[in-house]
């Protein structure tokens, strides 16, 4: 309630602690998009309980008579979920050391991608030459095998701090601070095996970690008119959330080789990245619609 329209928490008339759990369940299906490689879609499931939502209600009958309830509340809301996995596989030209491979002939020397191809042997410059190639440069129509797995998890959650009235049993308000938690981490790990081509490399693994936290603060304020015993028509308005992020990110690229009859396994790490920003999200408003059918049950509509 106080998430979402926090007058109806005027409503209450005795305190309460509630705890909800759920079952969070998700499902993908990704697909390496080649010519060469068909009906290689692959679906990923899982799921896990969860807790969405805690909290405490009090509730207080005020002296004026005109109001019968003052009630605050204090909750914990999850508002979303970003648990997931993808995984495809297949083969197709291509490799993407070519991309390290043009960066690196442009002066894009970046610690992440490029830098990070040189250090760990992926691409380097023949001898009196200036210029990077990779061990693919003699056999770019030949197809390559490569695999991908992405997992995602976090979630965002919503600690609210809310109060509302109810003013003759016909009109609720209510306000709400809300702080919202975020948190999101993904990990990719894709990778090129050497499967019969005629070229030096063996095998990549690269390696991307990624991963934003932070909080914010916006307000909520609502209002329930009760026209009759049967009808009740509602309206919130959620102001912006003004977040405070922070990015971090890092990667680590592994590359395997033969050289002169023996392995050569390399592998290079990215120093760690930070950036820190703030996010604006937009106005809300909502509008709703409750029925109430005597003692038989309600309809609402939001």
């Amino acid at each position: 309630t106080v998430s979402a329209n926090p007058a109806g928490l005027a409503i209450f008339r005795k305190g309460e602690f509630q705890i909800s759990p759920n079952f969070y369940g998700v499902n993908t299906k990704s697909k390496l998009t080649s010519q060469f490689t068909t009906n290689n879609e692959l679906a990923e499931n899982g799921g896990a309980f969860r807790l969405s939502n805690i909290g405490l209600v009090i509730t207080s009958k005020p002296k004026n008579r005109d109001w019968t309830q003052l009630n605050f509340a204090i909750g914990m809301n999850n508002m979303s979920q970003y648990k997931s996995e993808q995984y495809y596989e297949g083969k197709s030209r291509g490799t993407v050391t070519d991309k390290f491979v043009e960066q690196a002939n442009n002066g894009n020397f970046d610690p992440f991608y490029s830098k990070l191809a040189i250090d760990a042997g992926a691409i380097y410059q023949p001898k009196m030459s200036t210029t990077y190639i990779n061990d693919f440069v003699q056999i770019r129509d030949e197809l390559v095998a490569k695999n991908q797995v992405i997992n995602t998890s976090g979630s965002t959650n919503d600690l609210s701090f809310a109060f509302a009235g109810n003013y003759k049993e016909k009109l609720m308000v209510g306000v709400t601070v809300g702080v919202p938690i975020l948190r999101y981490k993904e990990e990719k790990i894709y990778k090129e095996i050497n499967d019969g081509l005629n070229t030096p490399f063996n095998s990549l693994t690269f390696k991307e970690n990624f991963e934003t936290s932070g909080a914010g603060i916006n307000g909520k304020l609502g209002v329930i008119y009760k026209a009759n015993h049967y009808v009740r028509i509602g309206a919130a308005v959620h102001t912006p959330t003004i977040y405070s992020l922070e990015d971090k990110y890092s990667n680590i690229l592994s590359y395997s080789y033969e050289d002169t009859h023996k392995t050569v396994p390399n592998t290079a790490e990215s120093p760690g990245g930070t950036y820190k920003y703030n996010l604006v999200t937009p106005w809300r408003v909502l509008g709703s619609l409750g029925l109430v059918f005597g003692k038989s049950g309600f309809l609402t509509a939001e």
